[in-house]
């Protein structure tokens, strides 16, 4: 299957509260009626109604056959009512962050609509090259970070995303760990020792949140 990922941020006129609402209650039944997306899950940030930062509100995944279900659905050639729904006037994918990428579930516990998620947005520092950040990634830090998870208690899920596309893309990839415990962060995860995983990368965006299975 192919996977797409893309962060939405809402419009300034929009509140948090109002770009949720209108995402799950009628976003997300009109892209899985005009769509039929083989997965979509929404993650849904915790960001104050107020904020004025560039932190999404919200983060789409949307698993499909084929590029050809993909274009011709959301893509180059998507039907004209793609938003009769009036999304467009709520929210926006945030630039350079709509992504193509290959997953690897490296933890797969249960989680529920309750678990807290950390999703990690990572882009390589200037002058890597992303083979070398992807290889590095892979066989360094992810075992690194497994073996952090599998001595947390509370921590039951961990996969990562590698952007799968020769153009500069606003990140080379993503990081969601999944934690039983309410307001979790990274801190929680016991045991992880430390790599050269930070000498690689830009300061990462990390934002916590709760997933909405909307199809699955």
């Amino acid at each position: 299957m192919l996977k797409f990922m893309a962060t939405v941020q809402r419009l300034n006129h929009v509140s948090h509260e109002e770009l949720i609402h209108m995402w799950e209650n009628v976003h997300a039944p009109h892209i899985v009626d005009l769509v039929k997306p083989e997965r979509y899950r929404i993650t849904f940030f915790d960001t104050a109604a107020d904020s004025a930062d560039s932190h999404p509100d919200g983060m789409a995944e949307l698993w499909f056959r084929d590029m050809r279900h993909f274009e011709t659905t959301i893509g180059r050639e998507a039907p004209p009512n793609i938003d009769a729904d009036n999304f467009s006037k709520y929210g926006a994918i945030q630039k350079g962050c709509n992504l193509f990428t290959n997953e690897h579930l490296n933890v797969a516990g249960p989680t529920s609509q309750d678990t807290t998620k950390l999703v990690f947005f990572v882009k390589r520092r200037e002058g890597i090259k992303r083979t070398h950040l992807d290889d590095y990634w892979l066989k360094v830090h992810v075992p690194n970070v497994i073996a952090a998870i599998n001595t947390t208690a509370d921590a039951v899920r961990y996969s990562v995303d590698l952007v799968d596309t020769t153009e500069e893309r606003a990140y080379d990839g993503v990081a969601q760990i999944w934690i039983d415990h309410p307001n979790a962060t990274f801190a929680d995860i016991q045991g992880y020792e430390p790599d050269d995983f930070g000498e690689l990368v830009e300061p990462m965006l990390v934002v916590s949140g709760h997933e909405v299975r909307i199809v699955d």
